[in-house]
């Protein structure tokens, strides 16, 4: 049994069920995903600034087996994660003391998981 513990993320009020990443950028360390959905008009953008790492994965089973992730689109918090414990590993720990988070947007097309200590910053945007 894991000993990790997933934690509904609930930036956004009334969040679709489904949404897809629209633009996936990295530029000057800043990660930043805008999301769309078919559902409705409902784009949103996440932005987060100075992360310290990140991972992109295209097939969600893999990740859903691993994790526990439900089955429809979400935003995440994993506490305990096995993601954070490898990062301070290969850092020596030179992190240890930063409040790291490991965030995970499940979204249909990806699964996005960021470490990251500052608390991103989210646009709802027009269509």
């Amino acid at each position: 049994m894991p000993d990790h513990k997933l934690i509904k993320w609930e930036p956004i009020e009334d969040l679709p069920d489904n949404f897809y990443i629209y633009e996936f950028t990295e530029k000057s360390d800043i990660l930043t995903l805008i999301f769309k959905s078919k559902e409705k008009s409902f784009n949103f953008k996440i932005v987060f600034n100075g992360y310290f790492t990140y991972r992109n994965t295209k097939y969600n089973s893999l990740l859903e087996n691993n994790l526990n992730l439900p089955r429809q689109c979400g935003l995440f918090i994993l506490e305990n994660s096995p993601y954070l414990k490898w990062f301070h590993y290969v850092s020596f720990d030179t992190c240890k003391n930063n409040k790291i988070k490991h965030y995970i947007i499940k979204a249909t097309n990806n699964v996005v998981e960021i470490l990251d200590c500052d608390t991103p910053t989210i646009e709802l945007k027009e269509d």
